[in-house]
């Protein structure tokens, strides 16, 4: 078995082309590989804020519709957009 020389070897490698299951293989290759450094450093992070929020519905008191229905007395216009509050 033949020994390539280092300089030999790496001129073999640039001249070279690369085939279509070849360049697949790389595409799938580097894919994974940003999946895993995603995967492990950036999504524990994610793992902090959930999907879906689960909060449970408070509706607003007496008391404060009518707080509010006293800030908006004088003012002009039929509707008002009290917002959801969260």
């Amino acid at each position: 078995m033949e020994q390539d020389e280092p300089g030999e070897a790496l001129t073999e490698l640039r001249e070279r082309r690369l085939g279509a299951l070849e360049l697949l293989q790389a595409a799938v290759g580097s894919g994974l590989a940003a999946y895993a450094v995603w995967a492990l450093l950036l999504q524990p992070g994610f793992r902090r804020v959930p999907l879906r929020l689960q909060v449970p519905y408070v509706g607003a008191s007496e008391r404060q519709v009518d707080h509010v229905l006293s800030l908006l007395r004088g003012r002009p216009g039929k509707m008002v957009d009290l917002g959801s509050g969260d």
